[in-house]
């Protein structure tokens, strides 16, 4: 038996007919112009001057403005310092009036004092929340401290056995000395009597003259010196 189509395998016969048709645009004509710079009018010389004038009188204003706010916020500074100054108590102020008077001309020492004076007194300070103020300095001489009372306790009982260590170091390098003097002398004595042992040998003499009269024939200026000394 013959199958029939399905409906489904069949194109839609009720859609219209499509056709791509494909259109070529040319670009379109645009002529080269050329740029041309307008040519700006003569400007006056009188307008020149005037505005030269007027930018120049604008910043005279804009630097006196400056100067003016420089000196309002100085102004303000200063009042605050002296709004400050106002509210301390009566010996902070002289305090920092003593600290901040300074001569003018000072040496490098006085103004290293001067700086190592107000580093100390801010130092200071941080601890005056820790307990009760101290009034500085806590003495006006050594002696008014007790480490001084204690050192001169001290030196005396220590004075007695120095001076006898004293003693008996001075008395053994005297008796050293006394000792090396006499060994000295024990030496020297020993050693001159070898010397003029040595020298009064009969030997030793009879052969120094032996060698002097060899010499002296050989050489007569020897002979002739010695005659010399002699006879003087």
């Amino acid at each position: 038996p013959l199958k029939r189509p399905r409906t489904s395998d069949q194109s839609d016969l009720t859609q219209p007919l499509h056709v791509d048709v494909e259109i070529k645009r040319e670009p379109a004509y645009t002529p080269q112009v050329e740029a041309i710079s307008p040519i700006l009018p003569q400007e006056d010389p009188a307008n020149k001057v005037l505005r030269e004038e007027l930018l120049s009188n604008i910043d005279k204003v804009d630097r006196d403005m400056v100067n003016v706010e420089q000196q309002i916020s100085k102004l303000k500074k200063k009042q605050a310092e002296l709004l400050e100054n106002k509210s301390k108590p009566q010996e902070e102020k002289s305090d920092d009036h003593e600290l901040s008077y300074e001569p003018k001309h000072q040496s490098i020492a006085q103004i290293i004092y001067a700086e190592n004076r107000k580093k100390a007194e801010a130092a200071h300070k941080i601890f005056e929340k820790l307990g009760p103020k101290i009034e500085l300095p806590l003495y006006h001489q050594p002696s008014d401290t007790p480490v001084y009372h204690e050192n001169i306790k001290k030196h005396k009982e220590f004075r007695a056995r120095l001076i006898l260590h004293l003693k008996r170091r001075n008395q053994a390098r005297r008796i050293r000395e006394r000792y090396l003097t006499e060994r000295y002398d024990q030496l020297m004595q020993s050693w001159l009597k070898k010397t003029e042992k040595f020298e009064n040998n009969s030997k030793r003499k009879a052969k120094d003259a032996k060698m002097r009269e060899f010499y002296e024939k050989i050489f007569p200026e020897i002979k002739k010196l010695r005659e010399e000394k002699e006879s003087k």
